[in-house]
């Protein structure tokens, strides 16, 4: 009997993957139900058949035939059950996504628990696709849905991916500001976070946006986010200069100087862009009068020349700068020296410091920096000048009678002369620049 069981099983196991039999078992309830419509077995008789249809991919019959039971009025509920999952799934495959949709969230209605958060992905995905189908010929349509589908299905594996596709298909549409909408509610979602939809992509969406609405710190902001998640160097090292560019154009000085602080620590290459980082964070600290911070970048700067023998001019140029800003600080020293008595002792003390100036001048002019050189060489006139001046306005011994004070002054004029003389001398030669076409505010 064991036996007989055995092989009657596999005969009919062998009989349902027959392709002939099965057309004929559904060819055999497609008639009964034709026939017998009215008989209580007919509209289990009309699901069997859906059911094969379906499993045998023929899924436009599947979806006739689930139609007539799910528009039966008198049908039980376990059938329509059955019946309505099947149409929603041959809709589905058929691509009539509209109608699977609407199929899927009937079936929802008398499926069990279970079964429900499985459905509304499926109404979700069904949703999804009608929009992405619409793209092409109707943008408008599409961009609705896949709203639609963001905020109805919201919680579902596509809902994210819906919202992010409509604020693309709205950018294209140059409606910057209900994309931006979607995008920010996206990325202050937790719930979002990584589903969906790539998220470095949505930062640079809300970079392109800010940037096109002159948006600076926000575009900024946004490029943190990437620089921080960028993998290749050579674009980080590119992210971190425009962030630090945002920033300045933002007016956020501070956070510019932060993000160009960060450059110099990370990246010495190429050397243009890091010693104009370098000089910037300089002139930062200069307009905020910390003298000490701006030395420390200036040093920075200068130390440049010592660890390479060739430069290329634009680094020449910012090594001639800080140069100059270095002769401006001996200056200040040698402008502040006073002479008194005994005037011998201070004035060699002055000219000691005037020498200092000069060497920081001559660093300057030996990098040959049109711009910088005529700038150097009018401040060298300038220097000999001022000890001219201070020598001839110094102080006078006590007591001294009219003569006497005539001699001293004398006296004075001959050891100033000199300095006046050779402050003339460098002005002329500054001058002589304009015949081998310099021209500037220093020549002139």
């Amino acid at each position: 009997m064991g036996s007989e069981m055995c092989i009657r099983d596999r005969y009919t196991k062998v009989k349902r993957n027959d392709h002939r039999w099965r057309n004929q078992l559904k060819s055999a309830h497609i008639k009964f139900y034709n026939e017998f419509g009215n008989h209580k077995n007919a509209n289990k008789v009309l699901l069997k058949a859906a059911k094969h249809q379906f499993e045998d991919k023929e899924y436009t019959e599947s979806y006739s035939s689930s139609s007539i039971l799910v528009n039966k009025k008198n049908i039980d509920r376990k059938t329509y059950a059955s019946a309505i999952l099947i149409h929603a799934h041959s809709a589905f495959e058929l691509e009539k996504y509209m109608l699977a949709e609407g199929a899927y969230n009937d079936a929802i209605k008398v499926a069990d628990n279970k079964l429900k958060p499985s459905l509304k992905e499926k109404a979700a995905a069904s949703a999804y696709l009608f929009a992405k189908s619409q793209i092409n010929s109707n943008p408008k349509l599409a961009v609705s849905e896949l709203s639609r589908v963001g905020t109805t299905y919201k919680g579902t594996s596509v809902a994210n991916t819906a919202s992010f596709d409509a604020a693309g298909l709205l950018m294209k549409q140059n409606d910057n500001s209900r994309a931006e909408a979607i995008l920010v509610k996206l990325k202050g979602s937790q719930a979002a976070k990584g589903k969906g939809y790539d998220e470095k992509n949505l930062h640079e969406k809300l970079a392109y946006i800010y940037l096109n609405n002159k948006q600076y710190n926000k575009a900024a902001n946004e490029f943190v986010y990437i620089y921080n998640r960028e993998k290749n160097v050579a674009k980080k090292r590119e992210i971190l200069l425009s962030i630090a560019d945002l920033y300045k154009k933002a007016g956020n000085r501070s956070q510019a100087l932060k993000m160009q602080k960060e450059y110099v620590k990370v990246y010495k290459s190429p050397l243009s862009d890091y010693v104009n980082t370098l000089d910037e964070i300089a002139t930062y600290y200069k307009d905020n009068r910390n003298l000490k911070l701006e030395r420390t970048y200036l040093i920075e700067i200068v130390d440049i020349s010592k660890k390479y023998k060739q430069l290329p001019s634009e680094v020449k140029h910012y090594i001639a700068k800080a140069n100059l800003r270095f002769a401006y600080f001996e200056y200040q020293v040698f402008a502040r020296a006073k002479l008194h008595r005994p005037l011998k002792k201070t004035l060699k003390n002055k000219i000691k410091l005037m020498k200092k100036v000069l060497k920081k001048y001559d660093d300057v002019i030996n990098i040959g920096d049109f711009e910088l050189t005529s700038e150097a060489t009018y401040n060298i006139a300038n220097t000999y000048y001022v000890l001219s001046k201070d020598i001839l306005g110094s102080q006078r011994p006590k007591g001294l009678s009219d003569d006497e004070y005539e001699q001293y002054t004398i006296i004075l004029e001959d050891q100033a002369y000199p300095f006046e003389d050779k402050s003339i001398e460098i002005h002329k030669k500054n001058l002589s620049l304009t015949q081998k076409g310099g021209m500037n505010k220093w020549v002139t």
